[in-house]
């Protein structure tokens, strides 16, 4: 087999083999941030999914762009540095990628959480005057529906 290609196939084994190991250390991490941001399993997968395809498209980009073209009779070591210089440039998507992706759930949990924050409240008010009045307190509340329903728009 040619030499060429094993480089080649040994650069793309590395380039598949990284980005999953760094998803494997951060997903549960990411689950748990997101999770508690979005409250939607749907987003959380598609979050999860996106960030692991983006993570393997920076990294094969990084290493298709080199290209194996030494001589037959090139020693060992320049396979060695040529691979080496693909698994750089792959480093180097991969680390702009993750860089925007941190940015980018930075402003996901900045802008969502605040609105998180202020439905838990409400709800954690709501659900205590729901309970007083199933539990037989309803003469001792008396609030009307349309005070839920402002305060629900109010939240929203």
């Amino acid at each position: 087999m040619n030499p060429n290609l094993i480089a080649f196939l040994i650069l793309l084994v590395i380039s598949f083999a990284v980005p999953t190991a760094l998803f494997l250390l951060l997903r549960a991490s990411l689950c748990g941030l997101l999770s508690h941001t979005i409250k939607l399993q749907a987003g959380i997968t598609f979050y999860l999914r996106s960030f692991l395809l983006v993570l393997y498209l920076a990294a094969l980009s990084g290493a298709i762009g080199i290209s194996f073209d030494l001589k037959p009779d090139s020693r060992f070591m320049e396979y060695v540095w040529k691979g080496a210089t693909g698994v750089s440039s792959s480093f180097q998507s991969m680390v702009c990628f993750v860089a925007v992706y941190l940015v980018l759930i930075t402003v996901l949990v900045a802008t969502l959480k605040v609105k998180v924050d202020e439905l838990s409240i409400s709800n954690r008010f709501l659900f205590r005057v729901r309970r007083l009045v199933n539990t037989g307190w309803h003469h001792s509340v008396s609030l009307s529906t349309a005070f839920f329903r402002q305060r629900g728009r109010q939240c929203a």
